[in-house]
């Protein structure tokens, strides 16, 4: 069984095996064990041994982290505005199912803004990215002409999270 460790040096944790000492480069861990390598990461920063940290994958996992939380917003808010986009036109598919995955894409939004408080300031910013966006992939799904979408985001933010909110049909 595990014995106890001697020493922690840079990248490096000194442990004694079963009576025999190895140096195990905890960076390398990174690629081969990731799970490991967050853990001796945390341990290192509660212990505050800041010299033991991988600092160049560290911190190349928390921008990772980061533009992952923007890309799932970016996502969910474009699937969302498709959906409120194509609602008044495609009376035949306003079914169930619809309205769960409008719902799905509502909750999936709300989510990341919880989790990242200060996405709520570019809540804005992102709904100008992704609505022309969804206006094109609205156009293409529906096989409607582009012209019929308008072109400034018609829905307020309000709007968008709003769990009771649907668009009225056009007719």
């Amino acid at each position: 069984t595990f014995r106890s460790i001697h020493l922690i040096a840079g990248n490096y944790v000194h442990i004694d095996l079963f009576g025999k000492h190895a140096a195990v480069n905890v960076a390398e861990l990174h690629g081969d064990d990731w799970v490991t390598w967050l853990s001796t990461q945390a341990a290192h920063l509660k212990n505050r041994n800041f010299d033991a940290l991988d600092v160049e994958n560290l911190i190349g996992e928390i921008e990772s982290l980061s533009r992952s939380d923007r890309r799932k917003l970016s996502s969910q808010l474009k699937r969302l505005l498709v959906h409120l986009l194509k609602w008044p036109y495609q009376s035949s598919n306003q079914t169930a199912s619809w309205e769960i995955s409008i719902a799905n894409a509502r909750t999936e939004v709300e989510e990341v803004l919880s989790e990242n408080p200060s996405f709520e300031n570019r809540f804005a910013e992102v709904v100008n990215i992704e609505y022309p966006r969804a206006v094109k992939a609205a156009a293409e799904e529906t096989g409607l002409p582009l012209p019929i979408f308008p072109e400034e985001c018609p829905f307020t933010f309000d709007e968008i999270r709003d769990e009771g909110f649907l668009p009225e049909s056009v007719k």
